[in-house]
């Protein structure tokens, strides 16, 4: 639950969308493949088993995505990342116990 969320934004927001662009000489544009690469590969990573698992998994990368971006902090994404997988995590014990 937490490991994940930290784990995962490092490398998604933090290398991909952060880090990669540096090594390109057009950052701006580097930055906004780097983006939807970002959150295609989460998607793509997390294995939706149906359309409105995809678009949610979608809605949460762009989430964690913008957070990012408009904070140039990681600690936004992580947390929101940490809260959700918590809140999975209670949904499925209060429905399946």
């Amino acid at each position: 639950m937490i490991g994940g969320g930290i784990a995962e934004e490092l490398y998604f927001r933090g290398f991909l969308v952060d880090g990669v662009p540096r090594v390109f000489r057009d950052r701006r544009r580097a930055r906004r493949v780097a983006v939807v690469v970002s959150v295609v590969f989460f998607a793509a990573l997390h294995l939706p088993a149906n359309l409105s698992d995809a678009v949610s998994i979608l809605v949460a990368a762009l989430v964690y995505t913008v957070l990012f971006t408009t904070t140039n902090r990681l600690t936004a994404p992580m947390v929101a990342h940490m809260l959700w997988n918590a809140t999975a995590i209670v949904g499925v014990l209060a429905l399946h116990g």
